[in-house]
């Protein structure tokens, strides 16, 4: 047998394996440990491993969002943890349906997510699609809002340092009351921030904002 002909057997044999290690019991027990490593159980979206993997492949003119809700503490403490726990999957659904097959959504702790979305998508945050109605075990109602904070995403650029940008515009969000912010170097000095040379883009100038309310709408 020649050299080349066991190395197409060899080859052909691997693949037979990883076919048959998909398939069956074997297989379910890969995907479930896959899914926990890269994905959060409460909601489903990606965890920061996952996150940063997924985005690894993010075409150019995409926004790196991060968010967090707005007294999401006094949900906790007036409504219970339960009302809670379904705030944050009720917000995942629709960070679900807001990126569809086109962005990215995660969620890395707490009531900390993080997108990777389009110009469209996120001039849809900025319209105040992330919105939802916490509900406790009473009937009791209460409104839950998301604060925002986005910066144009760069593949090649260090991605704690885009993070942080983010983060950082998020906090200005929540100070003002706004459901979102653009990372602005002349305004955003909070610690997490690492001020760069990038022009400073507002959501007000963003072309897309025609599209918004169908994108809202997609997502209601």
């Amino acid at each position: 047998m020649s050299l080349k002909t066991s190395y197409l057997i060899t080859a052909a044999s691997a693949g037979l394996v990883a076919a048959a290690a998909t398939a069956g019991p074997l297989g379910l027990r890969l995907r479930r440990q896959h899914q926990a490593i890269t994905h959060d159980p409460l909601t489903g979206l990606f965890n920061r491993a996952g996150f940063t993997r997924a985005i690894r492949s993010a075409s150019p003119g995409m926004w790196l969002v991060a968010a967090d809700c707005n007294r999401f503490k006094v949900v906790n403490d007036t409504l219970g943890h339960t009302a809670g726990d379904q705030v944050l999957q009720a917000l995942a659904a629709r960070m679900r349906r807001l990126v569809a097959t086109t962005g990215v959504a995660g969620r890395f702790g707490g009531d900390e997510f993080v997108l990777l979305c389009s110009a469209e998508q996120l001039a849809a945050i900025g319209a105040g699609v992330l919105a939802v109605t916490a509900t406790g075990a009473d009937g009791q109602a209460m409104p839950v809002t998301m604060a925002a904070g986005a910066t144009l995403f760069g593949p090649a650029e260090d991605f704690g340092v885009q993070l942080g940008r983010a983060d950082a515009a998020s906090y200005r969000a929540k100070a003002t009351g706004a459901p979102l912010a653009v990372f602005d170097p002349a305004a955003d000095d909070h610690p997490a921030t690492i001020q760069g040379d990038r022009p400073a883009v507002r959501v007000r100038d963003l072309d897309q904002w025609a599209t918004a309310h169908e994108v809202v709408e997609a997502v209601a």
